[in-house]
């Protein structure tokens, strides 16, 4: 045995000898085994050796031991050779069970591909199929869309040609009116049965249905057919239902027609008013100019009186004959004068002896060519007055004969305000003032946001919950429509408005569609378009827009565009008005309204929103556009290019392409076509080779405007060379100012046009006229002509009364050339703080607009402080709903949340202090609870609650403890706990609020309806359920109660008040104190009153007409009559009969002095006096005026008429109540007779008649005739419903017995 120490050597044995278990591994190095060894020869190398030596015969001379060694090695051997066999055997049949479960596995998978194949074949089919079944129904849709487009306009066609044939209808109608009221006044007749439309009654007619009445028997309201006819001698309408005068305001004005008026009166709050701006245009003669230079001095008053009412106050005074600059160029501003006259909304003259160049113009633009288009105001000066100055001294022509002239053709008018006689050029000037003074308050009037800056939220009653909606933000999207849609050019719209139209038609919720191009590219005059395009082409769809302004413009905040777009879809939505002030809510909620609206209307919503990128933090509150949008919602957005954020890149995108050669030189065609300027082929392929700086319209639109700035056609070559060096639009924008500076620097005011621009370069939103002329004095004369060749040459624009750069490239242009240091730009924004800042004293809407943005850019944190501290300029930002912008203003003073809210009550505080009467309290209790609203609106409850609280103490003061502005402020106190999580207070203070408001208003007041509503959200956030759900109920019944009454009582008192006040102001204004024309124009106020159902104020203008007329007039003249009539009908609607019954009396008196028995206004009163006895019982009084009723019809109509069968049922009706049978049976036959000889047995007048006979055989007892008349009456109208009575026109029937049935 070896110990195998020699095998580490690794020489003496190869590897070839080691076996498997001969090795091992210690640390990393593989060494040997010690193993016993034979040490007299090597160990066998393989089994197959081993079975060699097995076979060999064993030596001679081996030992034993050797021997049986050897034998137990080959047993060994043979044992290891039998399990290697079986192992193989073995492993040999798992491999051929394997092979075979893997060929029927593949036979499986083989089968399986095949029925696959088979089955993507017959998919393919189908699929093949759908899209030809697909491509068919495209074309079937096509072809009903051409169909559609077909049948639309042959609609279209249909509707016109009706509509002009009702036009023609109702032009007939009112020369057959006309006709009649002359054959009156020659033969005096009634007519309130009269056919006009047949001479002869035909039977089952509809015109008889309508033009003759049944009478009082059946009528609900005691009113007969007589008063409900035309009656065109009267000066104004009878009574309600009575049709108007022919000529008067209210023509045919019926309750129902009231109701939508009042409708549209309650929705148009937030309507714009397309006139922002007041234009007063005056002319003056040479003689008189002193006058007119006064006159143009006291009428600076007018412009705070407009800028309290969002508008702007502009007077137009031209003396260019007098201007030493402008004399010798006068011809060329006559297109001015034109222009301006056109423009003007009220005329002033002043006439003395001698006439200027113009003057013959402007008084027949301004009124004599249409003197009811606008109000005029002339001042004649006779020779004789006045001091006496030569021609040349008057600078104009002495022509009287002209002057005389115009002054009759004005007198003859009749249209305008004319003072004459004035003695000195003060007195003329006054008096014209204080009548521009008047009408100014009535132009006013019309569209007055708000009162003043107190009244606007000192309002006694409750200030809503929610701010107001400013129409100037609306005026300006607009105007900015408007102007683009009218802009022309559209070359290469075309297939944008394809990609355009189709992203709307997809199915689906989409993502935005953006609109990427570059500066001046024409992306918001496509949008512009296709707007109008889909208006025209989905009037279903709801297409709202927005058009961002420059950076740091109130159009460029997003918040407030979305309140804009909240409360339009609100509008429309039907929900309640309700902006909230965060901008956070806000974010909330227009996505929920969007989907709201869109899923309601047939044609969803399409918001298109331009120059996304210049929104502030755009991407910060729309990031719901990112979100899926609603399924019937699609938004459009545009941005520039290389300034659109990279989280709007991520959607749909559309590129607007670089105008082609073609369509650039069509545009400049297009934009030279209107002028004078022509250029050659040559010269226009010049022009547009030039690069980069013709490739996008608004180059190409200012080249134009250049080229067409000089008519003198020597300079145009020199003209278009400069144009072809520009490289980019501020070189051309320079090439126009340049021009600009050359003509109006002329007339010696030198760098007025770099003032001009910069200062509106400057502005946040702009400048109106009125403000550049204060900032930039200079002569009407020289600013004019400047102005309208600004806006003509495309440098800026006037949008919403304010003038402003027309584009972003156009501004920076500006800025570039007039203000190219920042010490300059300072020196514009300082000049402009400065003419804000000294206007303090009288806060505005614009002023709170400006001012504030002005001080950020100037970075004057003390000043913007003092500003934003004044609690008017607060309340105007508030109340609009500017709320993000006074948070922002605060952060850049640096002030903290609680230094904020101080500020607004140390200075309500000082406010406070002196005057302590109620009226001061009332406004100072306001102006706190806004404060606090504004606080808990930002979510600083804790701030909230001292503003609110202070404005409980102050009311509680100042007011009656039951007074409904008390309850006003528990009930918003209550609000601020319940947001605080505070509800144990909460419900204290609603309760409060909820018994003052039962004491004050009535338990079924709007005011009730809300704190139970408030209160039921409490209780379900307290998770009392059954409570909540109580509360809420009662609410809804008083709502559904609100809703029930005519719309026209449910308009708010401030519109009822200001409806009022806009129709008095209109007459009062206009005429003396008293006069017949007022006289009637009460009248009508009051039948409108009466028409919505508010007596109350109905008789206020009924006895103010009566007591005028009574003033004014004779005692028996025909309208003090028709003031009585009106009266009395009037109590008589309010059952006061007694009052009514007395009016009537002396109605009738009069007018039987003033007219012929057989008058109609006779007849009237004659039927309603009839009627208001028989309702007092009074038969005996009755009896003969139904009498004399009847025999005014026969005598006008004849003894067959239905008219007369009317009357004779009326009187038949008396008789059964005074059981005058015998009497009352031969009038019903009668009547019966009329009516089926005019109408035929089966019409339901035919079937009343009968129905009163047999009540008044039941009342005789002769129950077998009432029983057959009663059975005739039941089979007509059995007949069906052409024979029954319109229920709608008549109403319950009413008869001589009483509402039993006839077999009880």
């Amino acid at each position: 045995m070896g110990t195998g120490s020699s095998v580490t050597r690794g020489a003496s044995i190869s590897g070839n000898d080691l076996t498997n278990g001969d090795l091992f591994e210690v640390n990393g190095e593989v060494r040997h085994i010690p193993v016993e060894m034979n040490s007299r020869r090597a160990l066998p190398l393989s089994l197959r050796s081993i079975g060699g030596s097995l076979g060999r015969v064993r030596r001679r001379g081996s030992s034993t031991k050797s021997a049986l060694a050897g034998e137990n090695d080959d047993e060994v051997d043979k044992h290891f050779l039998h399990e290697l066999e079986a192992h193989k055997l073995k492993e040999f049949r798992e491999l051929r069970l394997a092979n075979e479960r893997l060929e029927e596995e593949n036979r499986r998978l083989r089968h399986e591909l095949k029925m696959q194949t088979s089955a993507a074949g017959k998919l393919r089919e189908d699929r093949h199929n759908c899209l030809q079944s697909e491509a068919q129904a495209c074309e079937r849709a096509a072809a009903l869309e051409r169909e559609k487009d077909k049948i639309q306009n042959l609609f279209k066609m249909y509707r016109e040609s009706k509509e002009k044939e009702l036009q023609d209808l109702l032009r007939a109608k009112r020369e057959l009116e006309s006709k009649l009221q002359k054959f009156h006044s020659s033969k005096p007749m009634l007519g309130d049965d009269l056919n006009l439309t047949s001479g002869t009654p035909q039977r089952g007619s509809s015109s008889d249905l309508f033009s003759n009445h049944p009478g009082e028997w059946w009528a609900p309201l005691d009113i007969s057919e007589l008063s409900s006819q035309p009656m065109n001698t009267m000066r104004g309408p009878e009574l309600a239902q009575a049709l108007m005068e022919a000529d008067g305001p209210f023509t045919n004005v019926s309750k129902i027609d009231w109701s939508v008026a009042t409708l549209s009166l309650t929705q148009s709050q937030l309507v714009w008013q397309p006139c922002s701006i007041l234009r007063v245009y005056m002319c003056a003669g040479p003689d008189m100019t002193e006058e007119a230079q006064i006159l143009q001095q006291l009428c600076y008053r007018l412009h705070s009186v407009c800028e309290a009412e969002n508008r702007f106050f502009q007077f137009m005074y031209l003396p260019f004959e007098t201007s030493k600059a402008t004399a010798r160029n006068v011809e060329k501003y006559r297109p001015i004068v034109r222009k301006e006259l056109e423009r003007c909304d009220i005329f002033v003259a002043f006439l003395g002896s001698a006439h200027s160049k113009f003057m013959k113009d402007e008084i027949e633009l301004g009124h004599l060519n249409s003197p009811a288009a606008k109000p005029a105001v002339f001042v004649f000066k006779n020779d004789s007055i006045g001091t006496n100055i030569s021609s040349r001294q008057r600078g104009g022509s002495s022509n009287k004969s002209l002057v005389a002239l115009l002054k009759t053709k004005i007198r003859a008018t009749g249209k305008a305000k004319i003072f004459e006689d004035c003695v000195g050029c003060k007195e003329a000037a006054e008096v014209a003032y204080e009548e521009l003074a008047s009408l100014v308050q009535i132009e006013l009037s019309d569209c007055s946001e708000m009162d003043s800056a107190l009244a606007e939220f000192c309002d006694e009653q409750e200030i809503p919950q929610s701010v107001i909606q400013d129409r100037r933000d609306e005026a300006e999207q607009i105007e900015i429509l408007s102007q683009f849609i009218t802009t022309p050019g559209t070359f290469g719209f075309e297939k944008y408005f394809e990609h355009l139209d189709e992203h709307v038609s997809g199915s689906g919720p989409l993502p935005p569609l953006l609109v990427l191009g570059d500066e001046g590219s024409g992306k918001t005059q496509l949008l512009a378009k296709w707007v109008e395009r889909q208006r025209e082409k989905s009037p279903g769809t709801l297409v709202l827009y927005h058009f961002s302004g420059q950076p740091g413009s109130c159009s460029s905040d997003p918040v407030l565009m979305m309140r804009r777009l909240t409360a339009e879809m609100m509008r429309l939505g039907g929900g309640p008005y309700s902006l909230p002030c965060d901008a956070s809510r806000l974010e909330t909620e227009f996505p929920r309204w969007l989907d709201k609206v869109a899923s309601h209307r047939q044609g969803g919503v399409i918001l298109v929103i331009d120059s996304i990128d210049r929104l502030e933090s755009g991407e910060q509150h729309l990031g719901w556009l990112l979100d899926p949008l609603p399924v019937d919602a699609r938004v459009v957005l545009s941005a520039t290019d290389q300034t659109c954020p990279e989280a709007w890149r991520m959607l749909p995108a559309m590129k607007i392409q670089p105008l082609s050669s073609r369509d650039a030189r069509s545009l400049l065609r297009v934009w030279l076509g209107n002028t004078k300027t022509l250029i050659t082929s040559e010269q226009e392929v010049k022009l547009i080779s030039n690069g980069k700086a013709t490739v996008s319209p608004l180059p190409i639109v200012l080249i134009a405007k250049y080229l067409a700035s000089d008519s003198n056609a020597t300079t145009l070559g020199s003209r278009i060379e400069a144009c072809v060096n520009c490289q980019c639009v501020k070189d051309i924008v320079c090439l126009i100012l340049e021009r600009q500076e050359v003509e109006t620097e002329s007339d010696g005011f030198k760098g007025f046009v770099a003032q001009v621009l910069s200062l509106i370069a400057c502005s946040a939103n702009g400048l109106s006229v009125s403000e550049v002329i204060h900032l930039a004095p200079a002569p009407l004369t020289v600013w004019t002509p400047l102005y309208y060749a600004l806006i003509d040459r495309h440098i800026v624009a006037e949008t919403a009364g304010l003038l402003r750069p027309t584009s972003e490239q156009v501004c920076q242009a500006i800025r570039e050339k007039y203000m190219p240091l920042s010490e300059q730009r300072n020196s514009c924004y300082q000049q402009l703080a400065k003419f804000f800042q000294e206007r303090l004293c009288s806060v505005t809407n614009r002023l709170s607009d400006e001012l504030p943005r002005i001080l950020c850019t100037l970075d004057d944190k003390g000043k913007l402080q003092e500003v934003i501290s004044n609690v008017f300029v607060f309340i105007r930002l508030y109340r609009r709903g500017r709320c993000s912008q006074l948070v922002r203003y605060w952060q850049v003073t640096g002030a903290d949340q609680v230094g904020m809210a101080q500020h607004y009550c140390d200075a309500i505080g000082r406010l406070q202090e002196g005057d302590a009467s109620t009226d001061k309290l009332k406004r100072v209790a306001c102006l706190y609870e806004n404060v606090g609203r504004f606080l808990r609106d930002l979510g600083l409850m804790s701030q909230a609650v001292g503003p609110l609280q202070r404005a409980l103490e102050v009311r509680e003061q100042a007011l009656d403890p039951d007074h409904p502005s008390v309850a006003q402020s528990l009930y918003q106190l209550g609000n601020l706990y319940t947001q605080w999580g505070k509800f144990g207070t909460a419900e204290e203070l609603y309760q409060q609020a909820m018994e003052i408001t039962d004491t004050s208003c009535g338990a079924e007041s709007p005011q009730m309806a809300r704190h139970l509503e408030a209160l039921a959200i409490l209780y379900k956030k307290q998770d009392r359920s059954e409570e909540a759900e109580s509360l809420h109920r009662q609410a809804v019944v008083i709502q559904q109660k609100l809703q029930s009454q005519p719309q026209s009582k449910k308009l708010h008192g401030a519109s009822k008040d200001r409806l009022r006040r806009r129709a008095l102001q209109l007459e009062e204004l206009a005429m003396s104190p008293e006069s017949p024309g007022l006289a009637r124009s009460l009248n009508e106020l009051g039948v409108l009153y009466y028409l919505q159902d508010n007596h109350e104020v109905a008789e206020q203008f009924f006895k103010r007409a009566l007591q005028m007329r009574e003033n004014i007039l004779s005692k028996d003249h025909a309208d003090i009559a028709q003031s009585l009539h009106n009266l009395a009908s009037l109590y008589n609607a309010q059952e006061r009969f007694s009052l009514a019954a007395s009016l009537y009396e002396r109605a009738l008196a009069i007018r039987q002095k003033a007219f012929p028995s057989e008058h109609p206004s006779v007849a009237t009163t004659v039927n309603q006096l009839a009627i208001l006895y028989r309702k007092q019982n009074e038969y005996t009084k009755a009896e003969p005026l139904y009498k004399q009723a009847l025999e005014i019809r026969e005598k006008s109509f004849g003894a067959s008429h239905p008219s007369v069968a009317t009357a004779l049922n009326n009187l038949a009706v008396l008789y059964c109540k005074m059981h005058k049978y015998s009497s009352a049976e031969p009038l019903y036959q009668r009547a019966l007779k009329i009516y089926e000889e005019s109408f035929g047995p089966g019409h339901f007048r035919v079937a009343e008649t009968l129905r009163n006979l047999a009540v008044l055989h039941y009342d005789k007892g002769d129950f077998e005739s009432a029983a057959r008349l009663y059975k005739q009456c039941t089979d007509i109208k059995e007949q069906g419903p052409s024979v029954s009575r319109p229920p709608s026109e008549f109403g319950k029937s009413e008869w001589a017995g009483d509402s039993r049935s006839l077999y009880a």
